[in-house]
């Protein structure tokens, strides 16, 4: 069927797109959660001797509302065996996410489609120019966020955070992280000791 010259099906595929494009998970999310959400996984003894290279034992991700610029303010600390890691900066929903100025994909792991892009910090107060290094995190399952790291991402080693960043690197095991959307109350403290950098 035809609407005009266009063809109906032409026409929806265009709309659909555009809709989605518009869609934003994100702040449905944040909305929702009356402008952050928490997520945690707490890797147990059994799990960490399966897969014996793992340093991870908890993994922590707070995402708040960030008004003037539209994404929020994300922070993430990652308890291992041998170190903790602090990555704070900001995530935008983008309909093709994981994707580098020349349309690759920067993470393997990551598979394509929507999902945040997000950025880190170098410098306490976010306005270093220097990079801190670009990642994904996937909120299309319902309650949970699955964070893909590079294998190297600017990170302080505690909460309570002085001077710049440094590069900390990340193996295999310790790149891709699925977590539960979990009481807010849980990221208080790193909500608290790491305020909005905008």
């Amino acid at each position: 069927m035809r609407l005009g010259t266009v063809p109906i099906a032409a026409l929806m595929t265009a709309l659909f797109g555009v809709s989605a494009a518009l869609a934003d998970p994100l702040g449905d999310l944040l909305s929702s959660s009356g402008g952050g959400a928490c997520f945690e996984r707490v890797y147990d003894e059994a799990h960490l001797a399966r897969v014996a290279r793992q340093d991870t034992r908890r993994a922590l991700l707070s995402l708040v509302s960030d008004t003037k610029a539209g994404g929020a303010t994300m922070r993430i600390v990652i308890e291992g065996r041998k170190r903790t890691s602090v990555i704070v900066g900001e995530c935008g929903w983008s309909a093709r996410a994981n994707l580098d100025i020349r349309d690759k994909p920067l993470l393997r792991s990551f598979k394509g489609g929507p999902g945040l892009d997000c950025h880190a910090y170098s410098s306490v107060d976010g306005s270093s120019a220097e990079e801190g290094g670009d990642f994904v995190i996937d909120i299309r399952s319902a309650g949970a966020a699955v964070i893909h790291l590079p294998d190297s991402i600017a990170a302080w080693p505690a909460i309570e955070r002085h001077g710049h960043a440094k590069w900390v690197e990340f193996g295999e095991s310790d790149r891709v992280f699925k977590l539960e959307k979990t009481d807010r109350n849980l990221c208080k403290r790193i909500e608290a000791s790491i305020p909005p950098l905008r």
